[in-house]
């Protein structure tokens, strides 16, 4: 299936409470034309809050989750051959705290890796510190 096709523009109306799943939506932007939207990206540390009037361009390739505040009725529009991004209309507050939580667990792990690293890039320091000094008084004691 050829997705790259030439795309103008779609509406949604996205109830309050309730989450947009838009994957695959690099490129696009997305107009809210009336309501309040929370916008977050895959992989992006920073979300925006998004008002009638107001745009925001998605820009990782990943998962973007558009999610209503109140009823937010949009645009997602983009100009040129762009690959047809995947909407879907998801959860709401249950998605939202679940990717929170996925990057807490993914930056938790990601802390403790470095920790782990550091500590025994420690350690092999102090071994072979240790190692050295050994061997100097071994050296030191032969007759």
């Amino acid at each position: 299936m050829n997705r790259n096709v030439q795309l103008e523009s779609i509406e949604v109306v996205v109830p309050k409470g309730r989450t947009l799943r838009v994957r695959g939506g690099s490129g696009f932007e997305v107009r809210v034309a009336h309501g309040t939207a929370w916008i977050t990206e895959q992989g992006c540390v920073t979300d925006t809050v998004v008002t009638g009037g107001e745009s925001c361009r998605l820009e990782r390739k990943g998962l973007a989750l558009v999610f209503a505040l109140q009823e937010v009725r949009l645009t997602i529009y983009a100009t040129g051959a762009l690959k047809v991004p995947a909407i879907q209309l998801g959860g709401g507050y249950r998605e939202i705290s679940s990717m929170i939580v996925n990057a807490m667990i993914a930056d938790a792990a990601t802390r403790m890796l470095r920790r782990a690293r550091s500590m025994l890039a420690a350690v092999v320091s102090r071994a072979a510190t240790g190692w050295a000094a050994a061997s100097r008084r071994a050296v030191t004691r032969t007759p």
